[in-house]
């Protein structure tokens, strides 16, 4: 069963993180609720958590752990956990080198040098994975597609976490697409790993494929069908929504969105819920578009990871023209130059066309 990250609040207003075992993200709520738990919320869904095989349900400080590490990546963050698990130790080496430098005693003081070192120079030597994947997501974010290749190839190379290792053929999928290879055989390369994941998950992940390709048929298929295979699962819920509202039926959009479940529904999710509103108002020529999307922009910019970059300046390019249809001519194009580079790489035919029409590049 999943063991879904969360973070709430006791009645006590204490903060309360851990892992909650539940087969869908309401049934978590529920159960975290009737814990006596308040303010709840998820940070992943059912289905990405069911790929972590690493967590211990009863350990809130992994939890609270990963929680720092979403909000602050880098390994400033995961040096700070080290210092905090490693104390005892790391006063024995601080002991050892003073006691090298008081008594004048060599090993006493390399020992101590030593022990420090591989405290700390460990982690920051299995970092360099995490470096080498925020590299490969900003590179594929800007479009450099030879530094893209360059960082994914030495990220992949080793053992990885089985919830790391279900992503990579996926992200080398995007990348082939983007170097030029043809959709059709991309996708039958990626048959082979269809058995490995949930009936949801393969075409969760393959949508992304479809989008780099500028296959937007394929694109609003595989958010359907992930859909249809978990539509208990609000992520899918909102994705499919969103690719309605970009490239779909705006009233199924809508349909979907009044049905969303915002309590059982990632955290990080909430922004594309705000994108998708926004973009049903822009499109229907409603009020109240322009704050929608700002809504949705400002929050994609608390997301630090750079995987949230193309949706950022998606979200800030519908942003812009409701902006501009608003009569705020200065922020739309202050806006759009923002994340002008991001959406010549990632815009559809529509988006852009809508941004130079009515706004105009940079």
């Amino acid at each position: 069963m999943p063991k879904i990250l969360y973070k709430a609040r006791s009645i006590a207003g204490d903060d309360v993180t851990g892992f909650v075992d539940a087969p869908t993200a309401a049934a978590a709520v529920a159960r975290l609720k009737g814990q006596g738990l308040v303010d709840v919320e998820l940070h992943e869904s059912p289905g990405i958590a069911a790929h972590h095989d690493d967590r211990d349900v009863e350990s809130a400080r992994q939890a609270a752990f990963l929680l720092r590490v979403r909000a602050r990546p880098g390994l400033a963050t995961v040096l700070g956990e080290v210092a905090r698990r490693s104390r005892g130790w790391i006063a024995i080496d601080i002991a050892l080198v003073a006691a090298g430098v008081a008594f004048r005693e060599p090993g006493l003081f390399a020992a101590g040098v030593v022990g420090g070192l591989l405290t700390f120079g460990v982690p920051t030597w299995r970092h360099r994975r995490v470096r080498w994947f925020d590299r490969f997501l900003r590179a594929m974010a800007y479009g450099q597609w030879a530094s893209a290749r360059r960082e994914f190839e030495r990220f992949r190379r080793g053992t990885h976490p089985a919830s790391v290792q279900l992503q990579i053929p996926f992200y080398d999928a995007q990348l082939r697409v983007r170097e030029g290879e043809p959709l059709a055989t991309v996708l039958q390369r990626l048959e082979t790993v269809r058995g490995t994941l949930r009936p949801d998950q393969f075409p969760a992940r393959s949508a992304a494929v479809h989008t780099a390709a500028k296959d937007y048929d394929g694109f609003l298929a595989c958010m359907r069908s992930a859909w249809q295979a978990s539509p208990d699962d609000p992520s899918h819920q909102v994705d499919y929504a969103l690719a309605n509202a970009r490239v779909g039926d705006l009233v199924l959009a809508q349909e979907l969105l009044s049905r969303i479940d915002m309590e059982a529904l990632e955290v990080h999710g909430r922004p594309f819920v705000l994108w998708a509103r926004g973009l049903v108002e822009l499109r229907n020529d409603r009020p109240g578009a322009a704050d929608t999307l700002k809504q949705g922009v400002d929050g994609f910019l608390k997301i630090a990871s750079p995987v949230a970059l193309s949706s950022l300046a998606l979200c800030s390019g519908a942003c812009a023209i409701a902006m501009q249809r608003a009569g705020d001519a200065a922020g739309a194009k202050a806006m759009v130059a923002r994340v002008w580079p991001l959406l010549q790489v990632h815009a559809d035919t529509r988006l852009r066309a809508e941004i130079e029409r009515e706004v105009g590049a940079p």
